[in-house]
């Protein structure tokens, strides 16, 4: 009887432990809002997303639209701080997909268990600049790629930390091929 209640209490402290923790808090909503924005030497700036990514679809359980969180990133990182010409960033194209990838582990394949949900994101965007210095027109498309693995064991928070890590890096990669097209390319920023 005391072994019987002993396992009962230490089950009962793992439970609440884990309903306790900050294990199962839903995770923050991505933002940019910390972002000192960087200025663009033009007149007019927009961010908009093609049709066809507005009507994208993501898989069912991932944790948000990868197009949505570029969205933001691009109205939050840049702003117009010239006089003349105009930029226009698209979300050309967005896609996640999914598929079940069976264990690397031998007797784990063998037995059907430890299966991967493997995600893979594509992100695409296309920079247009009108009427800046000799050039009427010139425009860039910069595509990011990532793919993340969570293991079927993982935890709901465990999940979508992992997705939102991968769109984090993803949107990371932006940053640094954007800020060196309009640097390097349009003559845009510092």
């Amino acid at each position: 009887m005391k072994r019987t209640t002993l396992l009962l209490s230490a089950a009962l402290l793992g439970l609440s432990a884990c309903a306790n923790g900050d294990g199962g808090a839903p995770l923050a909503k991505m933002s940019f809002d910390h972002l000192t924005p960087y200025p663009l030497y033009v007149a007019s700036y927009e961010v908009s997303q093609s049709p066809a990514v507005s009507s994208a679809q993501i898989p069912e359980g991932f944790v948000a639209n990868p197009a949505n969180i570029a969205d933001a990133y691009f109205t939050s990182r840049f702003t117009k701080a010239g006089t003349q010409g105009k930029l226009h960033v698209t979300v050309d194209s967005m896609s996640v997909t999914h598929h079940i990838e069976d264990s690397k582990n031998s007797i784990g394949a063998f037995i059907g268990v430890d299966h991967h949900d493997v995600y893979k994101i594509t992100l695409s965007v296309r920079i247009d600049a009108y009427g800046i210095g000799e050039t009427q027109e010139e425009s860039n498309t910069i595509t990011a790629h990532r793919t993340v693995s969570i293991s079927e064991h993982d935890s709901i928070v465990e999940r979508e930390r992992a997705q939102m890590d991968a769109i984090d890096s993803l949107i990371d990669d932006l940053d640094v091929a954007v800020r060196k097209v309009l640097s390097e390319q349009f003559h845009l920023m510092h």
